[in-house]
């Protein structure tokens, strides 16, 4: 069986089914995609087994980098570039997850939180929400 999809969904559910009807010893289970690998090597992977297991497999096809007709499969060099205008934003930072949050220099401490977005050093603003599944001390106290 050969999944060509992202990062062998179906493997679990496929080798269930396999083994319910009594097929998981006859049939092998490949994965065009599998994460964290790279494309080209897990591609070529498969290619060679369904090739050593007697698949009918053109390699001049595979090996090849073009579409189509691969005898003349050409790389264009003469596209028009992308106009990158950015002198407008289409992004909208709303007050809590603003450039001052995302880009914070300090980390984010357990009962004090981090620094508001709008943060004046004369008149210091913490923001924090205390949760008992991050920190399962605090259960304990009360205020």
């Amino acid at each position: 069986m050969l999944e060509v999809g992202p990062h062998s969904t179906l493997q679990g559910a496929v080798r269930d089914v396999l083994k319910e009807i009594g097929k998981d010893k006859k049939t092998t289970y490949n994965s065009i995609l599998v994460r964290n690998i790279s494309a080209l090597q897990t591609t070529m992977e498969v290619a060679g087994q369904l090739h050593c297991t007697g698949y009918p497999l053109d390699v001049a096809k595979v090996n090849s980098r073009g579409v189509g007709d691969f005898k003349s499969s050409v790389v264009l060099t003469d596209l028009p570039e992308y106009p990158f205008n950015h002198s407008q934003s289409y992004w909208h930072e709303s007050r809590f997850s603003g450039t001052g949050y995302r880009f914070r220099k300090f980390p984010r401490l357990d009962l004090v939180g981090t620094p508001a977005w709008d943060w004046n050093p004369l008149e210091a603003k913490w923001r924090n929400i205390i949760r008992v599944s991050e920190i399962p001390w605090i259960e304990d106290h009360k205020v």
